[in-house]
């Protein structure tokens, strides 16, 4: 029955879990049930387990308590009953971490990863924006291509700019109509990544954490405004392009319009990476703090886009209180506030562990 398979998956990972760290938890890899409280343990600290080559070797035991509220944990977080109190989701870090990695290297093997597929996407949806304005000044001067010539043939301004402001007007509701959807699907996704990303590292699922909401409001007004300024910025381009191109025949200034749009689709990767692994560390950094960790270890990319005020703070221990100087111009932050970081921040476990 139900209760039958999740006592049994629940078991499972608590013996992989086991053979992986070397610890003794009580179960027994044979038994058929997880450890109860009433369970007879051995003394803090006597508990033995045979290794692969029959040699016997000491390890800490969890004491009754313990075992019992890890097993509530572990069929909680199987059965998505997860901790509702910023207290149970301290004591839950605190129990699981007995399960993690414990020196600094194997955590930081372990940090959190930058969310590539939903930057991928968020681009995408940006050009594809810029391709239907694209399309609109195209439609917009087509209908009107001789309008903008006089009589000789050459190019004016006067009548481009009137074309102009009518295929901003269309572009502004195509623009409005993203902006309205997107920023909210982007920030589901970098929150599905993150929450994915702390589960696998700390052994705990923090889906609902004090000051998530915030973190996405915060978003969802930034990314409204970047997306409303598409267009904007395109068109201030594009009219200056017009303005400048008095006398050019119609290919030169059609090769200088489609460079604005190139340029456009840049800005488009700038701002889905930038807002992407901004989100995504604040919501790590969230994450962490919510359930008490109050430092971490910050880790870069490791290659050779790394700017070096970055590189510098590569492997050392920060407080979320007291964030670090991230660039020359002496701003403060933390892994991901910087303008396009791709830096992350692995949590430092060592007061859950007791170390």
């Amino acid at each position: 029955n139900a209760e039958t398979s999740i006592d049994q998956e629940a078991r499972q990972e608590l013996i992989e879990a086991d053979m992986a760290q070397g610890q003794a938890t009580g179960v027994a890899p044979e038994g058929d049930e997880l450890p109860s409280e009433g369970d007879e343990l051995p003394p803090e600290g006597q508990e033995t387990v045979e290794a692969e080559e029959g040699a016997v070797s000491p390890k800490t035991a969890l004491n009754g308590a313990q075992v019992s509220a890890l097993k509530d944990l572990v069929i909680a977080v199987s059965t998505g009953e997860l901790p509702k109190t910023a207290a149970e989701r301290r004591r839950a870090v605190r129990l699981k971490a007995k399960r993690l990695p414990s020196s600094r290297a194997a955590l930081r093997a372990r940090s959190p990863k930058e969310p590539r597929g939903v930057r991928a996407a968020f681009a995408a949806e940006l050009k594809k924006l810029i391709k239907k304005i694209s399309q609109i000044v195209q439609s917009e001067f087509g209908l009107r291509r001789d309008s903008l010539f006089d009589e000789g043939g050459a190019f004016t301004a006067a009548s481009a700019r009137r074309v102009l402001r009518r295929a901003l007007k269309r572009s502004i509701v195509e623009a409005e109509s993203v902006a309205e959807k997107l920023p909210g699907m982007i920030a589901s996704r970098i929150n599905a990544h993150s929450r994915r990303s702390m589960r696998s590292l700390l052994g705990v699922d923090l889906a609902n954490v004090p000051g998530l909401d915030r973190a996405f409001a915060g978003f969802r007004k930034e990314n409204v405004a970047l997306i409303k300024s598409i267009p904007e910025k395109l068109f201030e381009d594009i009219g200056s392009v017009l303005e400048q191109g008095r006398g050019l025949p119609i290919a030169e200034l059609r090769k200088q319009i489609d460079e604005r749009f190139r340029v456009g689709r840049s800005r488009a990767d700038l701002i889905a990476r930038d807002q992407t692994l901004k989100l995504n560390g604040q919501l790590n950094a969230t994450r962490q703090r919510g359930v008490g960790i109050t430092h971490y270890y910050w880790s870069t990319s490791k290659d050779e886009r790394v700017r070096d005020a970055h590189a510098d703070l590569d492997g050392r221990r920060f407080a979320w209180s007291d964030p670090p100087v991230i660039n020359e111009a002496g701003d403060t932050g933390h892994p991901g506030d910087d303008f396009q970081c791709r830096c992350v921040a692995v949590p430092d476990t060592s007061d859950q562990l007791g170390e």
